[in-house]
């Protein structure tokens, strides 16, 4: 009788390719497009939870009439050096599959990559497919692919992957020209209009169904704000579609998608990773985009979910057996990385009840690789409660890890940054732009709901001596003058990439992103209050203003997105400290490193600091404060920002 456990096919390719590994990396091992490329059909994918708290992906599709049914492991990788997929097979013709892809850089230029795959039957059916399916179609997809890559490198190809584009339908392609036109009268570049139109006509489907507006800025050579508050007028006007993509802390995978604000949850659950995690609107809800169907009708379809460009923040992922030690090594910039277990967590019992991050951190222990740091090794020792690092900072270069698993189980480690990529239009800073509040005025979270935000900045302003102007010109005069004033006050906020969150009588509260930007638009905001006066001397504006940054939480307050917390209370306490016409900010604006180089840069010419301490009401401490106050010979309007007559900014 036929043993199809002892049958098993091997395979070993391999291609010269003219372009260099690290350019290479990124597409080859993209197991996402390259399966779809090599007409590998579309799955659905399933996380399991094991007895012990861990979890197992699942992966199920339909070929040529038949169920097939996987457990996918973890890939495991080290960057730009090689990558491993294994597959162990439930249902269908197959009952194992490991693919071992390896790029190594050739002496006289370019790559050698090697494709090695083992293969055993599940079938009977699989004795004459694997041979025909894989043998000689699959390496021939394959070797196609990858030269299109490498043409594609080479500047000789449109596209890096064959894939499938859907066209623009017949109602589309009338609506296009309108589209656009209405988007350039709203005031947006007609070359920036031109990038977003040519992007939905040509690109294949994979780019349309999650587009991140800065990481295309970045690919058209835009301005990321411009280009992100197109995003959001073209979803207005119903070119675009936008959805909130709510994002593990771990994995960063976008394992929830809302509609609307309203269906964003403060907490939320990663079924891969296994964890419950808190939402925070500054790293774990993204703002994406996706062609509208009515534009053009493309459907998201999955052919991996587990391969290194899934998670690009992860440099190397191995698996180590119960017992076992290897060597990796791999090049580290001068940065933060950190090694991470996620099994260790799950070796303690109460995790698999809780499954909370804070007890995910056992998992976990931080790396600096710093220059001239002399260490280029280190070693990381996995136990089933806890993991090791020796030293915990080495040279940046070169570094070779010895991985050891002491525990009783297998375990993966993962190295990986600890920044998160700043090409995501995180919601922290997408609804701190004027133009989302104008244009998505409904948008907010659902009653009774808060959500987190690591880091916001906000601006509180009081127009000085206002009641008094009432009875000295009378009501209509000086109406008119506090309505000036808040035309200047939203026009600078808006041009510094900020959103006026509310008025308080005569004072504003504004909200930013970045605490540089809240310190630009206060700085334009008197500049400009300093030219109003000059033309106004007998009716001046003497504005009073405050800046403060830090944690809060986001809530919907009169149908509109709020902010609350001790951080808030304190930058409405800094306006208080306000002499009029200049600006006091926090000591933690102050230390910020943008806002540090930014103050140390003009200090002296464009504006006076002056440091001082003072007891705010409501607050125990002192604080130390920083009053600026511009020079008369300082000019700080962003003159490279011209305000369009609508309110968007363009560069």
């Amino acid at each position: 009788m036929l043993n199809l456990q002892k049958i098993t096919f091997h395979y070993r390719w391999q291609w010269i390719l003219r372009s260099s590994v690290e350019s290479l990396w990124d597409y080859v091992t993209d197991s996402d497009r390259y399966r779809e490329a090599t007409a590998f059909p579309a799955a659905i994918y399933t996380d399991e939870q094991r007895p012990d708290g861990s979890t197992r992906r699942i992966g199920r599709l339909r070929m040529y009439g038949m169920p097939i049914e996987w457990e996918e492991e973890p890939f495991e990788w080290v960057r730009h050096q090689d990558m491993i997929d294994t597959q162990n097979y439930r249902i269908g013709p197959l009952s194992y599959v490991r693919v071992h892809l390896q790029l190594e850089r050739r002496p006289e230029g370019g790559t050698l990559l090697t494709y090695a795959a083992t293969v055993r039957p599940g079938n009977i059916l699989g004795l004459p497919a694997i041979p025909i399916q894989i043998g000689m179609l699959h390496r021939w997809r394959t070797q196609y692919t990858f030269k299109q890559i490498d043409d594609y490198i080479q500047a000789t190809a449109r596209e890096p992957f064959p894939a499938r584009h859907t066209p623009v339908s017949s109602s589309g392609r009338t609506r296009l020209p309108e589209l656009s036109n209405q988007l350039v009268a709203a005031g947006h570049s007609a070359a920036l209009v031109g990038h977003l139109i040519d992007t939905i006509r040509i690109s294949p489907d994979h780019d349309l169904t999650r587009m991140r507006p800065f990481a295309l800025a970045d690919q058209w050579k835009t301005d990321r704000h411009a280009t992100l508050e197109l995003f959001l007028q073209a979803t207005k006007v119903g070119l675009l579609d936008l959805s909130w993509d709510m994002l593990c802390p771990e994995c960063r995978g976008a394992k929830h998608k809302a509609e609307h604000l309203h269906d964003v949850n403060h907490a939320a659950f990663c079924p891969s990773c296994n964890i419950h995690y808190e939402v925070d609107f500054a790293h774990s809800v993204e703002a994406t985009f996706q062609v509208n169907s009515a534009v053009k009708a493309i459907r998201r379809e999955e052919f991996c979910v587990g391969s290194p460009q899934n998670t690009p923040h992860i440099l190397a992922q191995q698996i180590l057996a119960p017992g076992e030690s290897r060597a990796v090594s791999l090049e580290l910039e001068e940065r933060n990385y950190r090694w991470r277990v996620p099994e260790v967590a799950m070796a303690d019992p109460t995790v698999r009840t809780a499954n909370t991050m804070q007890q995910a951190l056992k998992g976990r222990v931080l790396l600096s690789a710093m220059a001239g740091e002399t260490a280029t090794e280190a070693t990381l020792t996995v136990h089933d409660d806890d993991i090791h690092l020796e030293p915990e900072t080495v040279g940046s270069g070169r570094v070779t890890f010895t991985l050891k698993n002491e525990s009783a189980a297998p375990k993966v480690a993962l190295l990986e940054q600890t920044e998160w990529s700043d090409q995501a239009s995180t919601a922290a800073e997408v609804t701190s732009l004027q133009s989302f509040r104008d244009l998505f005025s409904s948008e907010a979270l659902r009653p009774g709901e808060s959500i987190g935000v690591e880091r916001m900045a906000f601006l509180f302003t009081d127009l000085k001596g206002s009641t008094s102007l009432y009875q000295t010109v009378g009501d209509a005069p000086a109406f008119r003058q506090v309505m000036d004033h808040f035309t200047l006050l939203r026009e600078g906020v808006t041009r510094n990439h900020g959103a006026l969150v509310k008025t308080i009588g005569d004072a504003i509260m504004a909200v930013f992103s970045d605490p540089l930007y809240a310190l630009e638009a206060t700085l334009d905001i008197l500049q400009r209050i300093q030219d109003f006066n000059a033309r106004n001397p007998a009716l001046p504006l003497v504005l009073k203003m405050g800046v403060h940054q830090g944690t809060c939480i986001a809530v919907t307050l009169n149908e509109r997105l709020d902010y609350f917390g001790s951080v808030v209370n304190l930058a409405a306490r800094l306006e208080g400290q306000s002499l009029g016409n200049d600006l006091v900010i926090s000591e933690a604006v102050a230390t910020d490193p943008a806002v540090a180089q930014f103050i140390a840069a003009s200090a002296g010419r464009e504006i006076h600091v002056e440091p001082f301490e003072a007891s705010l009401k409501g607050f125990a401490e002192t604080f130390s404060l920083r009053r600026l106050t511009l020079t008369k010979q300082g000019s700080l309007l962003p003159a490279q920002r011209q305000q369009s007559p609508t309110g968007i900014a363009t560069a």
